[in-house]
């Protein structure tokens, strides 16, 4: 899937704007029966979790504004792409990146950012949620 799937982020991000008129990332998750909670969490941002046919983001209340829309994008990623694999997705500072992270992070930036097609603009290789750039990249775009 890997590979694969990051040449298509473009297309599955686009739809979703399309179908909930949005790119915030907490009305499509709500719009997809996900529920968002937020928790004192320790060295970890934010994970997400299937559990009994119930889509689960777990936010870490200590964030701000934009952390916590940056977390539940990507976890939001997670949720669209890895949903079929038995796993909890856990973002840490002490987590090393894999393919799933990565695919969880391109989809976030391709969902917040305008305008920007991630697979012919930029590298995407070692961009992870807490990467200053990345960051930047996201948080001064307009929210609708």
């Amino acid at each position: 899937m890997g590979e694969w799937l990051i040449y298509n982020l473009y297309s599955i991000v686009e739809n979703l704007k399309t179908e909930y008129e949005t790119r915030d990332p907490f009305k499509i998750a709500k719009g997809l029966g996900a529920i968002i909670v937020y928790v004192p969490l320790v060295h970890v941002g934010g994970f997400y979790q299937r559990y009994k046919d119930r889509d689960i983001i777990y936010i870490n209340q200590e964030l701000s504004e934009e952390e916590k829309r940056l977390y539940c994008a990507h976890e939001l990623g997670h949720m669209i792409l890895h949903k079929n694999i038995n796993s909890i997705f856990l973002d840490t500072d002490l987590h090393v990146e894999g393919i799933y992270e990565l695919e969880a992070n391109v989809f976030a930036i391709q969902l917040l950012q305008n305008d920007l097609d991630l697979n012919n603009e930029i590298p995407i290789l070692n961009w992870s949620v807490n990467n200053y750039a990345l960051k930047r990249r996201v948080y001064f775009t307009p929210k609708s």
